[in-house]
């Protein structure tokens, strides 16, 4: 049997407890504003919670498709599900290329068939014009 993912999200960091192994995802979004394009993201991550045979062992891929197509199939190691038969997955993504406005669907593959995936909307917004000073009456 095939891990499947139950969970995928999106978001600014992920951190994780020292002592007890938890992990904390904060900002999480799925939706991008940008003035123009192509864009640039700084960072995001993607946390992916992977379910199957305990001991079961795999290498998984995620993979970024555009309105356009792949832009990103990023390979990981092998990885081995715990004896509960789950596994937590953080990606790092920095730098993320954003080619023009849309949906760009983020596909944790095994291989090369698709365990789960979330979904990030990129649009475009006009830029902020400055205030107008406030007019001057004359009486």
């Amino acid at each position: 049997m095939m891990p499947r993912a139950d969970v995928v999200l999106i978001c600014d960091q992920i951190i994780q407890d020292a002592q007890t192994g938890k992990n904390s995802l904060i900002g999480l979004f799925d939706r991008i504003f940008c003035q123009s394009f192509p864009a640039v993201h700084p960072q995001l991550f993607i946390y992916t919670r992977l379910r199957g045979e305990p001991a079961q062992q795999f290498r998984p891929s995620l993979r970024l498709v555009g309105p356009s197509g792949v832009l990103l199939d990023l390979k990981m190691g092998e990885v081995t599900l715990g004896i509960t038969g789950v596994v937590e997955l953080k990606n790092q993504i920095v730098g993320l290329r954003l080619p023009e406005p849309g949906e760009y669907r983020f596909l944790t593959m095994i291989n090369d068939l698709e365990a789960g995936e979330t979904c990030m909307r990129v649009d475009q917004v006009q830029p902020r014009q400055p205030a107008a000073p406030p007019s001057e009456s004359v009486n």
